[in-house]
């Protein structure tokens, strides 16, 4: 089984790790985690690093997408950028199958297959761009 680290200790910075096999409460709990952060009603830029998750399955995929849909508004007043950083193909095969029904409503950016993956993740250059803005 796999876990996820959620950690906003850093605010507006939000560091989230996936790892491995996601179940439905994991799930829940990412997402009840997100609703909190965007109940907040602060800017924020989040970091996602997805380097050893696995896939979603199709309903968890479903899920986080009628999340999006239901937290547009909000995601888009708040969320500075989001950084999206995969090692494995099918992990951002099951993303922008995603994105290809729901267009994110914030500034987001991903290296693409070809491209090294940023070390150490947090300087990632458009999440730290986001960040800055987000602070001003």
């Amino acid at each position: 089984m796999g876990h996820f680290e959620f950690d906003d200790s850093r605010a507006p910075l939000v560091m989230v790790r996936f790892v491995g096999d996601m179940d439905d409460a994991q799930l829940d709990d990412y997402l009840r985690l997100l609703d909190e952060k965007l109940a907040r009603r602060q800017r924020l830029v989040v970091i996602i690093d997805a380097l050893e998750a696995s896939p979603r399955s199709d309903a968890q995929r479903r899920k986080q997408l009628e999340w999006v849909r239901a937290n547009q508004a909000a995601l888009q007043a708040y969320t500075m950028g989001v950084a999206l950083v995969f090692q494995s193909a099918w992990v951002r095969a099951a993303v922008s199958l995603v994105l290809w029904y729901q267009s994110l409503p914030f500034p987001y950016a991903s290296p693409g297959p070809s491209e090294p993956v940023p070390t150490p993740v947090p300087t990632f250059g458009f999440a730290t761009n986001a960040f800055l803005a987000a602070v001003e």
